[in-house]
């Protein structure tokens, strides 16, 4: 969140932050806007209950084709709940985008970005060509933070909620999950 903050004020553009989850998870959308996105998008229906990692990739893709177009998609190297590392990859694909992991190091350039992406125990550098994804490292900036009263004063206004229906007739949660 603090880089797509970063980079959309760096380029006139705007930060949209999106999650997947039930309600409750429009905390970590309000903390995103409180944080310095624009707006928030919360994907929350109980159709979307027990899905695996391509479920979710779908449900992601299918919202990202719904509000977008975007140039540039930041996600965590690993999710928090079974750390996989396979939901940002499967979005990208299901896009057709560009995508690399392990971001440490972002520089963009109009619509090259270039960057230095920690493995194991080697150093790639790379350029992609926007609109692409990228699975930010932990150490690429310093994470984004926001206090509980600036979280709540956040206006309504700026977080849309979309449901399967918005989405459309798919396989969805558990259905959708191979």
């Amino acid at each position: 969140v603090s880089k797509g903050v970063e980079l959309a004020q760096k380029t006139g553009g705007s930060c949209t932050v999106i999650t997947l989850g039930p309600p409750a998870a429009e905390d970590i959308i309000r903390l995103g806007i409180a944080a310095g996105a624009d707006h928030g998008i919360l994907i929350s229906d109980p159709a979307f209950a027990g899905s695996d990692t391509l479920a979710t990739a779908r449900a992601l893709a299918a919202a990202v084709e719904k509000i977008g177009p975007f140039d540039l998609i930041l996600v965590g190297k690993n999710s928090v709940d079974a750390d996989t590392g396979q939901v940002g990859p499967e979005v990208a694909e299901l896009l057709g985008y560009p995508f690399a992991s392990a971001v440490r190091t972002l520089d963009l350039d109009d619509d090259v970005i270039r960057i230095g992406c920690e493995h194991d125990d080697a150093w790639v550098e790379a350029e992609i060509t926007l609109p692409a994804i990228l699975a930010t490292a932990e150490r690429l900036c310093t994470p984004a933070k926001a206090e509980p009263e600036e979280c709540a004063a956040v206006e309504p206004e700026k977080i849309s909620v979309l449901t399967a229906a918005d989405l459309g007739q798919r396989p969805w949660g558990q259905a959708g999950s191979p």
